[in-house]
């Protein structure tokens, strides 16, 4: 991967004539500050009022790594490398969610850690990761080959998924990121229940023992299982015993998808970072559908997702 050469200021860079063409590649030791000082001085010339960390600026970067959206983006020399910095991005926010450090209409800012991290140190800890991930799927299914959920609806959770994509259901919380908190909600419907400890705490507490979301006079107690992409399918895996499928083309996926199935998506082998439900099959639309949360997606063609380089199907 390839990121710009970097320079003290983005008025120095118009000061001198500069164009997007002119910034030139140097090494591939980029970390995610960097990136997100490119990401920047790329906002500050051509959409200034997108403003770091806000909403807005969510959105800008889940639309750049899902759809490719800012074509003129597209065409920088380290575009790879600002999809993987949107999509961890994204992955901290689902992170810091947990944490209750997102406070209402406050910007999120990222730690100091996440911007001293480069690529190359998350995409070895994400293998690790995933080699870890498959000796426990393999245990799972060993001690448990027979007890995939009979009891899941896929047409019930896709009706669910359909009617509450852009209309937020008040009997669940919200959030900033609410993509697996939306997920969590479709699969509830179609059949999977919950599984609470004895005692419900008030706010997010970090389990994959448990799946559950339940009010507590004004607020909620949740569990990280059912708002969070990674601890959602570590409970699926271990608890709920789904079957998993992983794919590192959209033409793969797309011949393997069914109705009902969660699709969670990574960007060159970063974190996984969004999760989506498949709603629908219907050829005159472009084949299979999803619904989705942060942004609000109601039966989008799954062709429509940009270039991402891997998804993993989780089947009840």
């Amino acid at each position: 991967m390839k990121h710009f050469l970097r320079f003290g200021s983005i008025f120095t860079m118009l000061a001198v004539g500069f164009t997007l063409n002119a910034f030139a590649a140097t090494t591939d030791d980029a970390t995610l500050g960097s990136i997100q000082e490119d990401v920047m001085n790329y906002l500050e010339m051509n959409h200034p009022d997108i403003e770091f960390g806000t909403q807005e600026y969510i959105e800008y970067i889940s639309d750049v790594v899902m759809f490719d959206s800012d074509k003129e983006l597209t065409e920088l020399s380290n575009y790879e490398d600002i999809q993987f910095y949107c999509a961890e991005y994204l992955h901290e926010l689902d992170e810091q969610q947990l944490n209750g450090d997102l406070k209402g209409d406050v910007p999120f800012i990222p730690s100091d850690d996440f911007s001293k991290r480069t690529i190359a140190e998350i995409q070895k800890e994400v293998e690790e990761k995933a080699k870890i991930d498959e000796i426990a799927y393999q245990q799972a299914k060993n001690s448990r080959p027979n007890m995939i959920a009979s009891n899941y609806s896929a047409s019930a959770a896709a009706k669910y998924a359909k009617s509450h994509a852009t209309r937020y259901n008040p009997m669940f919380n919200a959030h900033s990121k609410d993509c697996t908190n939306f997920v969590s909600q479709c699969v509830e419907a179609g059949g999977i229940r919950m599984a609470r400890p004895s005692s419900v705490s008030v706010g997010i507490t970090n389990t994959t023992k448990y799946w559950y979301s339940d009010p507590i006079g004004i607020n909620w107690g949740e569990s990280s299982s059912w708002v969070n992409v990674d601890d959602f399918y570590t409970y699926c895996i271990n608890k709920a015993n789904t079957d998993k499928y992983v794919f590192t083309s959209l033409s793969d996926l797309e011949k393997k998808v069914q109705v009902g199935d969660v699709v969670q998506i990574q960007m060159n082998g970063s974190n996984w970072y969004h999760s989506v439900i498949i709603s629908d099959d219907n050829k005159s639309k472009g084949g299979y559908l999803y619904c989705g949360h942060s942004k609000n997606k109601l039966d989008e063609p799954i062709s429509s997702l940009g270039s991402q380089t891997g998804y993993r199907i989780i089947r009840f």
